[in-house]
């Protein structure tokens, strides 16, 4: 399910963003989630572990404009694709301080926002991520896949073990691969998932990393993961 955040500090603009949204083909099935300040949206993605796809923003708003917003979503959710959908023309030219997708009029949003959400649904589509985003309360740094070796789930929390130290992070493993290709890794165990391009063996069980470490394989995900590691790894160098 594609989900669309609305920001606009005005709730009435923001709800007939929405109705627009929703009426058009191809967007019905969208989850559409409305926003009042860039603070909401940012706490959302930050602590809620929002997984949010595109972004319709308005720019002028209280606390943190627009433009700002979208640098922060760029550095937190990297595949978000951001619309900025403005009453004010004297902002088209500032937009370009943020990647964004599309600067829509909001006197012409009947004419170009669907235009706008079609581009947006092919970049992010397009797009696969080579790195994964930690976050920590407002803090957010991204971290190259090749140098991930594997993801544990440890109570409500995850381990990030790279080749030079480890991260936490509340988010959980799947939401931390969503972007990746599916070929760059396993999971094969409830808690775990490993970077394919970090196999160095398979035994009865476990894998074997490239770094010594020994990672378990469940019972349930032994035939994906014995399928992961004759089939992807290699590509991989394994």
């Amino acid at each position: 399910m594609l989900n669309i955040a609305i920001c606009d500090d005005d709730a009435l603009h923001g709800r007939h963003t929405a109705a627009q949204i929703s009426g058009l083909d191809g967007f019905a099935a969208a989850k559409l989630s409305l926003f009042t300040s860039a603070d909401n949206l940012i706490y959302a993605i930050t602590e809620d572990n929002y997984a949010v796809d595109i972004a319709v923003l308005d720019i002028q708003m209280e606390s943190m404009d627009g433009i700002e917003l979208a640098k922060r979503i760029n550095e937190l959710a990297p595949e978000c694709q951001v619309i900025f959908l403005s009453g004010h023309i004297e902002y088209a030219s500032k937009v370009y301080d943020a990647e964004h997708v599309f600067f829509v009029l909001k006197s012409q949003s009947e004419t170009y926002l669907k235009s706008a959400l079609e581009k947006a649904v092919r970049r992010r589509e397009g797009a696969k991520a080579n790195y994964i985003v930690i976050t920590n309360g407002a803090n957010a740094q991204r971290i190259p896949w090749d140098r991930v070796q594997y993801l544990e789930r440890v109570l409500r929390r995850t381990k990030v073990v790279t080749a030079d130290g480890e991260y936490w992070t509340s988010a959980a493993p799947k939401e931390l691969v969503a972007g990746l290709d599916e070929t760059c890794y396993c999971r094969c165990h409830n808690s775990y998932y490993v970077n394919t391009a970090c196999l160095a063996a398979m035994l009865p069980g476990e894998f074997i990393l490239k770094s010594g470490a020994h990672i378990p394989i469940s019972r349930s995900l032994s035939r994906q993961a014995k399928e992961t590691f004759l089939f992807a790894g290699p590509r991989f160098g394994g």
